[in-house]
């Protein structure tokens, strides 16, 4: 676990969309689980997990985005900044591809991010007032942010703190540096270094088939040249309740050997 340093107007789809005749193209789960060490101290799991998707054409949605976030374990209820770090990435994200259809996803970046740090900025005012916002950004809302966006122009992923990233088997471990791990939050109030957004991958339209994302819990499902995505049966790939039911499964397996939150999002292409 991390110690700690110092809507949209449309909703998430359901994520049995398109299974009949004209089944979406792309297949989206979300899965999280509390790792033992908040289980045995009841607490809620930190991490949270985001979908939203916008736009329709006969095989689905033409964009969607993805976040994971992981709460600082040592704030009082870190669970609240990754709840709302994670759905205002996804929605930021699907409203800037909406305003920039020609733009390569990458292009994105950093309107999520400073869309992210107006959100923390407000939010902590908002409940603060003048006198105590500093103390609900430092109390609930430092969080990571990892971000996965595909349009029509293609799909990038990008970030700010540590996870797992995968593009199919090309996996990217974010861990944290000796200064601790970065969030978004510190653009707001000074508790670390300032971040700055990374990019990760970026992939053509027909350049990609899984893109994974996942807190630093779910590490282990990464070793010996494996991901989430590899460890998928078949009929994973071509229905989204068969994906949603391996993914939960792989995640709760892992918390329960894990002291940390465990959670993943991935997006794949529905295989034909």
């Amino acid at each position: 676990m991390k110690k700690r340093s110092s809507r949209a107007s449309a909703p998430p789809v359901a994520a049995d969309a398109g299974e009949g005749p004209d089944a979406d193209r792309y297949l989206v789960a979300c899965a999280s689980a509390a790792g033992k060490a908040h289980r045995d101290a009841h607490k809620n799991n930190q991490d949270a997990a985001a979908v939203c998707s916008r736009g329709e054409s006969p095989t689905g949605p033409d964009i969607i985005a993805l976040c994971v976030s992981d709460g600082c374990s040592a704030l009082v209820a870190a669970e609240v900044g990754a709840q709302l770090t994670a759905r205002r990435a996804v929605y930021s994200a699907v409203e800037w591809a909406e305003a920039h259809p020609q733009s390569l996803p990458s292009g994105a970046m950093e309107f999520v991010f400073d869309d992210v740090v107006s959100m923390i900025q407000r939010v902590s005012i908002a409940v603060g007032g003048a006198n105590r916002a500093d103390d609900v950004v430092a109390d609930t809302l430092l969080s990571t942010m990892l971000v996965a966006l595909v349009t029509p122009q293609g799909a990038a992923i990008f970030g700010v703190g540590d996870g797992v990233i995968a593009k199919d088997g090309d996996v990217r471990i974010e861990r944290s540096g000796t200064s601790g791990t970065p969030y978004p939050a510190y653009r707001v109030r000074a508790l670390g270094p300032s971040p700055s957004m990374k990019l990760f991958f970026v992939a053509g339209p027909e350049d990609w088939s899984s893109l994974t994302l996942a807190t630093d819990g779910a590490e282990p499902l990464f070793s010996k040249g494996r991901t989430p995505a590899t460890s998928l049966s078949r009929d994973a790939w071509l229905r989204a309740s068969a994906l949603r039911w391996e993914l939960e499964a792989q995640v709760h397996e892992a918390a329960e050997r894990s002291q940390d939150d465990v959670t993943v999002a991935i997006i794949a292409r529905r295989a034909k």
